[in-house]
């Protein structure tokens, strides 16, 4: 496209952002991100007729949908999974816009207390922690090393957060929507408490210390959160609006894992759709593009 081009900071192919593939204008102040491409795709299913999604799937393993909801010009992006994919598409998208940008998160998780159970949504109100695997602990001279480290948890917009759950209440009930704290783990297997007979992982503890690392708080545990909440506190060029929730498809509490089917994590999709929808709307930018700066919106929605 013609106009402003991207910041020569970030890494392009033909012109195009690297990871995301998008350029200036394929991408609204509102942001929705998500993990499955499927539910993705599924949002954006909601999105106003009266606009054509405007969709890109990168070479990368992202999709991106941009058209408009309740006239409010919004996108979808999903991400796959962990910290890496977050870090391509917050740094890549922030690089596509001018002005504040809102993001939410919408995923799935572990329960990892007695109060969140599976079909539950987590709203990551309470923060983001951080837990990683210490490659230290398992070379030679490691026995004596912590396998695992935690780290401190990172805020949500808390506004953005209360309206989220809010919207999430309408929806679900309030019975099966939780306040959590997010920990955000490096992996999926070892740093969630699987124990596999293949590798040394020593995490046969590891969910009762991460209890105790974040006493009080009923735990979430999935591999993006932290990030998105991170990098809002560290941006320094625009305001960044951050809140995050999750279906939580494993519970891990009463010492084996019990998960919801994929038929039962798409109905919770379904009922969740419209919230997530409404909450990434209601948040109001002091700045933000205009809407002539984006050639998939048609110019007769603009009046």
């Amino acid at each position: 496209m013609s106009g402003p081009t991207l910041s020569t900071e970030m890494c392009l192919a033909n012109g195009k952002l690297y990871h995301l593939g998008t350029v200036r204008g394929d991408i609204a102040n509102r942001i929705i991100t998500v993990g499955s491409h499927s539910r993705a795709d599924k949002f954006a299913r909601l999105l106003d007729d009266s606009v054509p999604v405007h969709t890109i799937r990168s070479s990368r393993g992202f999709c991106v949908h941009s058209g408009t909801y309740k006239g409010v010009p919004v996108t979808l992006i999903g991400t796959g999974m962990g910290v890496p994919m977050m870090d391509f598409m917050v740094r890549e998208s922030l690089a596509c816009v001018d002005g504040d940008v809102a993001y939410i998160r919408f995923g799935t998780c572990g329960g990892c207390s007695a109060n969140v159970k599976c079909g539950d949504v987590g709203v990551a109100s309470l923060g983001a922690a951080f837990l990683a695997r210490n490659p230290n602990a398992f070379g030679e001279g490691g026995e004596d090393i912590a396998p695992y480290q935690f780290f401190k948890p990172a805020p949500c917009t808390e506004s953005l957060a209360k309206t989220y759950k809010s919207n999430l209440v309408a929806q679900l009930g309030a019975d099966r929507v939780k306040d959590v704290l997010d920990v955000t783990c490096d992996t999926f297997y070892a740093s969630q408490a699987w124990p596999m007979r293949d590798f040394e992982d020593r995490n046969t503890t590891l969910l009762n210390d991460m209890k105790q690392a974040y006493e009080g708080q009923d735990l979430i545990c999935e591999m993006e959160t932290f990030h998105l909440y991170d990098l809002a506190r560290c941006c320094r060029t625009r305001k960044m609006f951050v809140a995050a929730a999750a279906i939580v498809v494993d519970n891990q509490e009463a010492g084996a894992h019990e998960w919801l089917s994929p038929e039962e994590v798409h109905a919770v999709e379904d009922e969740a759709a419209v919230a997530v929808l409404d909450t990434i709307i209601s948040q109001e930018l002091d700045a933000e593009m205009p809407r002539e700066s984006f050639p998939w919106l048609p110019a007769a929605s603009s009046s």
